[in-house]
């Protein structure tokens, strides 16, 4: 059954239809996507890059492949195509690519635990903390499996990691901060938390540590 529900959605006859219950639906893709242009293989990348880079730019050709799984080669032909609509800068190393026209990006102020999946991390591969001041300590984070795989983002910036337990009827979360002492940033923590147990309707007990 999986192997027939994959090759359905691989050849676009269905896709995802909303929940029933604790069960995942699908339904024919025709009544759930508008029906767009045709394109071409190549057509098709060059949009394909244009998009990514219109949500996750500046970003480099080595994060477009590791998202996208295409190859160097087929990503540098689209960015060649795309020519004018594209703008490169050098920055510590890295050749990153943006759009001239790309709407400007918004500040997330506040507290946000991102799951171990969420865009921000599998969207990026070598240039998923340039800029940070708390780069380093990322990195070494990211590569310490005794290390919650949650994200933390503090204003907009990585602050830390988190990970979530259920303890009977109760959610258990546990933080780890790289500034655990910033003025004001226990509250926050704590609104981020107080705002997951409202999601899954538990209560919630936190426990933040220095990472």
């Amino acid at each position: 059954m999986a192997w027939l529900l994959s090759h359905c959605e691989l050849r676009a006859v269905i896709g995802s239809g909303g929940p029933s219950g604790k069960q995942q639906t699908y339904a024919l893709l025709d009544g759930r996507v508008p029906e767009g242009r045709r394109m071409d293989r190549d057509e098709a990348v060059v949009e394909l890059v244009r998009r990514y880079l219109q949500s996750h730019g500046p970003a480099t050709v080595k994060d477009l492949s590791w998202w996208s799984g295409l190859t160097m080669r087929d990503l540098r032909s689209a960015l060649g195509v795309l020519g004018s609509e594209v703008r490169e800068a050098s920055v510590d190393g890295l050749t990153l690519w943006s759009l001239r026209e790309a709407p400007p990006g918004r500040t997330a102020d506040g507290v946000h635990l991102l799951q171990t999946y969420d865009e921000l991390v599998v969207g990026y591969t070598e240039s998923r903390f340039l800029g940070d001041p708390a780069q380093e300590r990322a990195r070494a984070a990211w590569g310490d499996r005794t290390y919650p795989s949650g994200l933390m983002l503090v204003d907009g910036r990585v602050g830390g990691h988190w990970r979530r337990t259920v303890e009977g009827k109760s959610l258990r979360v546990e933080a780890h901060l790289y500034e655990p002492r910033r003025r004001g940033l226990p509250a926050k923590v704590e609104t981020a938390a107080e705002e997951l147990g409202t999601f899954f309707g538990r209560p919630i007990s936190l426990d933040v540590r220095a990472a």
